[in-house]
Parts: C-alpha cells; sequence; structure tokens
C-alpha cells in the first residue's frame, strides 16, 4: 500500500485499536458531540493564528507546517500530559511523506498542551523500517473483517466511540 494512501490518524490507530482502525479505513466515522471531539476544534482554530501552512499529500492533510526556507518543521497539538507513541509515528508518518516528495530537511515536533511540554519527532532508519511494518498491519485490517471487541487503556480517555463499543458508560 502506498503511504500517501493511509492517513496520519490511521497510522496512530494501529498502534492504539484494531477496531477504531478498522473502522477509519472503511469510512465508518464516528463523531459525537464528546468533549475530545470540541477539544480538537478549538485547538485546529487555535492554532490557525499561528500561520502555519496546511500541506495535502495524497490522503494526508497535514495541518501544522511551518517553512522556514526548504525545511519544514511539522507540528502537532496534543491534549493531556501523556505522549502516546501512536503522536510520535503520527507526525514520523507526516515526515516520510514530505521525504519521499524530495524534502529534505524536516523536523517534527509534538506539543503536549497539558504539560506544556513539545517532543522532538526523529526519523530514523529504525523508526522508518516501523513504519513500514505499521503499514503492512493497515493494509492487512483493511482486507479484513471487523475485529471484535478488546479493551484498552485508551478507551474511556479519549476515543469518540467509546459509547458505540461499549455502549452507555
Amino acid at each position: 500500500m502506498n503511504p500517501e494512501n493511509i492517513r496520519g490518524i490511521d497510522v496512530s490507530y494501529a498502534m492504539i485499536c484494531d477496531r477504531r482502525l478498522w473502522f477509519s479505513l472503511h469510512g465508518d466515522i464516528i463523531k459525537d458531540g464528546t468533549e475530545f471531539i470540541a477539544n480538537g476544534k478549538y485547538l485546529n482554530d487555535k492554532n490557525r493564528k499561528y500561520k502555519y501552512k496546511q500541506i495535502k499529500i495524497g490522503r494526508n492533510i497535514i495541518d501544522y507546517v511551518e517553512v522556514i526556507g526548504k525545511k519544514y518543521i511539522i507540528h502537532e497539538y496534543k491534549r493531556g500530559r501523556n505522549l502516546l507513541d501512536a503522536d510520535l509515528f503520527q507526525i514520523a508518518h507526516y515526515m516520510y511523506l514530505l521525504k519521499r516528495n524530495d524534502i529534505y530537511e524536516v523536523e517534527g515536533y509534538v506539543h503536549l498542551l497539558g504539560s506544556k511540554d513539545i517532543k522532538k519527532v526523529e526519523l530514523n532508519d529504525k523508526i522508518i523500517k516501523m513504519l513500514q511494518d505499521i503499514y503492512k498491519k493497515i493494509e492487512f485490517m483493511y482486507e479484513s473483517d471487523m475485529p471484535s471487541l478488546k479493551k484498552n487503556n485508551y478507551c474511556f480517555k479519549g476515543c469518540s466511540m467509546v459509547e458505540f463499543c461499549w455502549g452507555k458508560i
């Protein structure tokens, strides 16, 4: 599967929840009125004020790209104090796409809003190999049947599908 056809959010879901990934890959996206959706919209609107550019590569829309000369700096804003590997790999996916499109000076940062911490994302051979494994998993999930329910730590800490999967909480 061409990485440009894989969205960054799907890379993230591949590391968090197979069921959420499956629904995303098959176009079944449930967006409810939870605080998580509202917070995401607020952050999107707020960070537009910083004059970042939005770049589209294949099915990916990279929202916050700062361009300084020939250097492209990707910023992602995540709520909470804890950095998830899924967040890092979403940024690494965007960085990989830019490099594949002949943009060689690429940096990535995850801004953790609960702690105001900023983490730099590295794109090295090990991360690229792990991305390729994630791409294979995504391709497999796209071709498979819907996975059964499996609770994980993320279910009740930010998933907009929690009521769909687990009923009224």
